[in-house]
């Protein structure tokens, strides 16, 4: 998770340039991680998880990572 933040913090803190408009553009990402459940657990199941997470991180406030169990519980904090 910390490389993960590492990395969305470098894409926040540095907007390019489109040097022919004379124009500074900020972009922020999501990401969305999982971590696997161990061996019975399937590519595609962890592929959900961190799809999920990536939704969540997306809808929420954007410019955020998150974890699939995370997302989770955000959601289910958002609807109660």
């Amino acid at each position: 998770m910390a490389l993960a933040e590492r990395q969305r913090a470098s894409v926040a803190n540095a907007p390019f340039s489109v040097p022919d408009l004379n124009l500074e553009i900020s972009i922020t990402t999501s990401i969305g991680l999982t971590v696997s459940k161990g061996a019975s657990d399937s590519p595609a199941a962890a592929l959900r998880r961190s799809d999920g997470a990536l939704y969540v991180a997306t809808n929420a406030t954007r410019n955020l990572v998150i974890v699939g169990e995370q997302a989770m519980l955000r959601a289910i904090a958002h609807n109660t």
